[in-house]
């Protein structure tokens, strides 16, 4: 066999492989004896099928199989040898003549690569970068402790509408004659009066009664933005812009969620273990709450911002031409010749980062253990399980549920990512100059 490599673009090379009989055909004749030891044919007992019977029926076959092997071994083989970090995968050039499986022994192969730029990551930035810490304002403790006792909060049934109220009413819409639509939309829906972004429709149902009938224009209701609608009617947001019409309601029910009183009962839900059991103790757990995931939010800007300091800083060049023809031979619907143009920066952007982090990684002999896998496992299963429950998972649970989760190689190869990120970003956090500076909330969620 015989590979030549030449540049055909920056960090883009063709590899053109040629492959004699003498590459591949011993193996083609071990496959063909096996598939005459199976065959079974009309005619012939197990095992006598003649091999040139069974290379007439099969030979085409096991040919393209046989040799497919020794090309992919071949290419695997020679960028290993040769030390050649690709990106992606190497791809069948567009110019390449199909092989000729009928009468050809000798084939050859084009194939276009993209190569990974080599990063010197031994001089890390430093430049400071601002970093944030966030000080809670009254108005987000008092909007979680508003949100917690509405939660736990008591429904009752009153006789008039008032805002915040959830209406249960049965819609039927109507045409531009005001009359029912034959095929259209007839249901039961709960609609929130505070949720209508229209005031002055907001202000029409206030005041309603059970049994009361009117119209509403729901797309007007919500200011022409689908998204709320098809969400009331379950139907694809695309759709729900159609139904511009009025529709007939009448009220079946009204339901209103009184918030909690601040009593030692709805302590006990929000803090089972009974630590809490005054409103001053109540007040500061909140705090306590809000202060953690206003530390959150402000390491996780900080993460994105390292990621962008890094990726200007270790400045690199890519084979962008071959990278837009591999991501278009995935059959990923994220890239197609339509949206590629759209989706191709943020792809670039991230295999900058992982570039980077690789290399990083290197140089500060950064490694994730595989324990340190199995325990990222637990923790997003424990994020996971706390959406549905106050209450913690029980660790024999947990450790069932993770085995389970890294049995799936897709989902290890995720979280050594997350992990060695993490780890990265740790290690940058304590070796880069980091000026943190206090930002009120409200600010904070202003910035870019």
């Amino acid at each position: 066999m015989n590979i030549k490599r030449e540049s055909i673009g920056e960090l883009n090379e063709m590899l053109t492989v040629h492959l004699s009989p003498s590459d591949y055909q011993e193996k083609v004749d071990k496959a063909l004896r096996e598939q005459s030891k199976k065959a079974k044919l009309p005619g012939f007992r197990p095992g006598t099928v003649p091999i040139g019977h069974v290379k007439k029926l099969y030979g085409k076959n096991i040919l393209v199989d046989e040799v497919n092997h020794v090309l992919s071994s071949t290419l695997n083989h020679y960028l290993e040898e040769n030390k050649i970090e690709i990106l992606g995968n190497p791809i069948p050039s567009e110019g390449s003549k199909a092989p000729n499986w009928e009468d050809g022994e000798e084939f050859e192969f084009k194939f276009e690569i993209g190569i990974a730029p080599v990063l010197d990551v031994s001089k890390l930035p430093v430049q400071p970068i601002e970093a944030y810490t966030i000080i809670p304002d009254q108005k987000t403790l008092d909007s979680r402790t508003l949100n917690l006792r509405r939660a736990y909060g008591k429904m009752s049934n009153p006789e008039i509408a008032e805002s915040g109220d959830v209406l249960f009413l049965e819609i039927e819409e109507l045409d531009e004659n005001q009359e029912p639509q034959e095929l259209g939309i007839r249901k039961k829906v709960s609609l929130r009066t505070d949720q209508i972004n229209n005031p002055e429709i907001q202000g029409d149902l206030i005041g309603l009664k059970k049994d009361d009938q009117g119209k509403i224009n729901l797309l007007k209701a919500f200011n022409s933005d689908p998204h709320p609608l098809g969400h009331l009617l379950d139907i694809p947001e695309d759709e729900a812009a159609k139904h511009s019409h009025d529709f007939k309601f009448q009220v079946l029910n009204i339901n209103r969620l009184s918030p909690s009183d601040l009593d030692s009962e709805f302590f006990l839900k929000i803090f089972p273990g009974g630590e809490v059991q005054t409103e001053e103790e109540f007040n500061e757990k909140i705090k306590e709450e809000i202060g953690e995931r206003m530390r959150e939010l402000s390491d996780k800007r900080l993460n994105s911002d390292l990621i962008l300091s890094l990726i200007r800083h270790f400045t690199s060049v890519l084979p962008h031409q071959f990278l837009r023809k591999w991501l278009l031979t995935r059959n990923d619907p994220q890239y197609t010749e339509e949206n590629i143009g759209q989706n191709y920066p943020e792809f670039e952007r991230n295999l900058k980062w992982s570039l980077i982090s690789n290399q990083i990684s290197k140089q500060y002999d950064i490694k994730v253990e595989p324990q340190e896998i199995v325990e990222e496992a637990k923790n997003r299963l424990r994020i996971q399980f706390r959406m549905y429950s106050q209450e913690p998972i029980g660790e024999d649970e947990l450790n069932e549920y993770s085995m389970k989760l890294l049995q799936n190689r897709e989902q290890v190869n995720m979280l050594y990512e997350e992990v060695r990120t993490l780890k990265v970003l740790h290690y940058l956090k304590s070796h880069l100059n980091i000026e943190y500076k206090e930002i009120q909330y409200d600010e904070f969620l202003k910035l870019n």
